[in-house]
């Protein structure tokens, strides 16, 4: 007992007001953070390194045994730089999943706005001198000032690497290598303005117990016979992610991940200056119901499957029913970088998603209708061809 109180009383408060709305000593404009861990001033091209603040102090946590909770930035975390799933130099609070709601922080460091756009419901959150006629995700206009109401702040970030020249490049890389776009698509899509955006994910770390039943094969053709077999194991699933938000966009965010969560950094406001945040609208406990459905229903498959095969070598498994339970749940609040944009061809809006930490591309696209109609009748003429030659032998 005495540990734990001793531990509790050295984490520090994140006083982070002041890192927010940072001024830029030579002209007095306010500072905007740019990919590469700087903060500039795009009226004078004034800079200045990023100062990383840890919320507790790393040397002590790491001196601490066992799960501990404390203060931290006006709410209750636990500490594990011991456990399987926090890395290396990495110091962000995981909270366990039971005290999401009492434990979690409110302190976003600086005054904050929500708007949500009535045509696709995100919900932004950004300065109040940030305020966009416009959706960064579907381009409405239709963006409403909402009432600021008690939204969770995030616990980590992973700041952007990918600046938007870079994202850009990415991006007319991606069109390159895309078949039976329309010509002119291409040319307008080059142009479209990229927005830097935050966005939510619950990052969740628990402890797995499946039993299992299954099959495995012997022989191939119809000398192919199964086999059944049962088994059980613990798996421990690290960061496992989660958009915190609906969007009618999500597969294509889906597209640009996975992200790197071992570059993720204590909450620091300075890396969101300049840029705009999605508001999570998935709370974290029905999150966590999600991210279990995905795992009984994709994720645990593969597993089983792999513990099949080590138990009895097989090129072919079944897993025909199968048992899960949680334990140790706990969870992060993320705040991963984007870059979006839009553009109209032929009165349809098309997205593309740059990942703002590893540059991978998605997007929707037009096809060219002459394209494919060329190519078709180009391999019916080689088949015809091709059909006329061999009859002729």
């Amino acid at each position: 007992m005495a540990e734990i109180e001793e531990f509790e009383e050295n984490l520090t408060q994140v006083n982070t007001v002041e890192q927010t709305d940072r001024k830029c000593p030579s002209c007095g404009a306010k500072l905007s953070y740019s990919p590469g861990q700087k903060m500039v001033c795009d009226y004078c091209g004034y800079e200045e390194e990023v100062k990383d603040t840890l919320p507790v102090n790393a040397s002590q946590a790491s001196g601490a045994s066992g799960n501990k909770n404390g203060t931290v930035g006006g709410g209750k975390g636990r500490i594990q730089p011991n456990k399987k799933g926090v890395h290396e130099g990495q110091v962000v609070i995981e909270i366990p999943l039971e005290l999401a709601e009492e434990n979690a922080n409110y302190d976003w460091g600086a005054e904050k706005v929500n708007i949500k756009c009535q045509s696709c419901g995100a919900y932004i959150t950004c300065d109040p001198t940030q305020i966009s006629e416009t959706c960064p995700y579907c381009e409405a206009n239709l963006v409403t000032a909402e009432q600021n109401d008690k939204a969770m702040a995030p616990q980590g970030i992973c700041p952007f690497n990918i600046d938007e020249k870079k994202a850009r490049e990415a991006h007319q890389q991606w069109l390159k290598e895309l078949w039976f776009a329309p010509n002119d698509v291409k040319k307008k899509s080059v142009g479209g303005r990229l927005i830097g955006i935050y966005a939510p994910y619950w990052s969740f770390d628990a402890e797995c117990f499946c039993s299992y039943k299954g099959q495995y094969s012997r022989g191939s053709g119809k000398h192919k016979t199964w086999h059944r077999c049962q088994g059980s194991f613990n798996h421990f699933f690290d960061d496992y992610l989660l958009q915190a938000s609906n969007k009618e966009h999500a597969d294509l965010i889906k597209e640009v991940e996975p992200f790197e969560t071992t570059h993720c950094k204590p909450y620091n406001p300075q890396y969101v200056a300049g840029f705009s945040s999605e508001r999570y609208s998935i709370g974290v406990k029905e999150g966590w119901e999600m991210a279990q459905t995905n795992i009984f229903e994709v994720d645990i498959n593969d597993i089983i499957r792999n513990d099949i095969k080590k138990y009895h070598p097989s090129s072919d498994t079944r897993v025909t029913s199968k048992e899960l339970s949680f334990s140790d749940v706990s969870f992060k609040y993320l705040l991963l970088p984007l870059w979006l944009s839009t553009y109209s061809y032929k009165g349809k809006i098309y997205h593309f998603i740059v990942n703002g930490q590893t540059g991978k591309v998605a997007g929707d696209r037009p096809y060219s209708f002459w394209k494919i109609f060329f190519l078709v009748l180009f391999i019916l003429v080689i088949a015809y061809f091709w059909f006329e030659l061999d009859s002729s032998y």
